[in-house]
């Protein structure tokens, strides 16, 4: 399913607002969400959260402070194997309750080019 979904102003990319990290397991910023998306198979008005919780998604919904840290851009390398920046303490410990096993990054020099793991990481061909 592909969805169109429209951002706040300062927001950049979704990196920052919503992260899926496996079939059922998403963390977001809720209040960057808050405008209706679109699902484009269906031409309907949807709006994610609720979309994602019908769908039977756990949604882990972060703070301000943790979206302004860059707490939803998570790198997930493996299936419950995933990336945060240290500082998204809470986070971490609502994917480590989740059996995801969370690798701390010291981040302090890469924040400053406004991104975190995911979206600073380019993605290579597996098999």
């Amino acid at each position: 399913e592909i969805i169109a979904i429209p951002l706040p102003s300062w927001r950049v990319n979704l990196d920052g607002t919503l992260m899926i990290l496996d079939r059922n397991t998403a963390i977001m910023h809720s209040d960057s969400l808050i405008f209706p998306a679109k699902l484009l198979e269906e031409d309907e008005l949807i709006f994610v959260p609720e979309f994602l919780k019908d769908k039977g998604f756990d949604l882990i919904d972060v703070t301000d402070e943790e979206m302004k840290n860059f707490g939803p851009n998570i790198l997930v390398i493996n299936p419950h194997v995933a990336v945060s920046y240290s500082w998204n303490t809470h986070i971490i410990s609502e994917l480590e309750e989740r059996s995801f096993e969370v690798f701390p990054l010291q981040g302090h020099e890469l924040v400053k080019a406004a991104g975190g793991p995911h979206c600073m990481t380019c993605p290579v061909l597996r098999s």
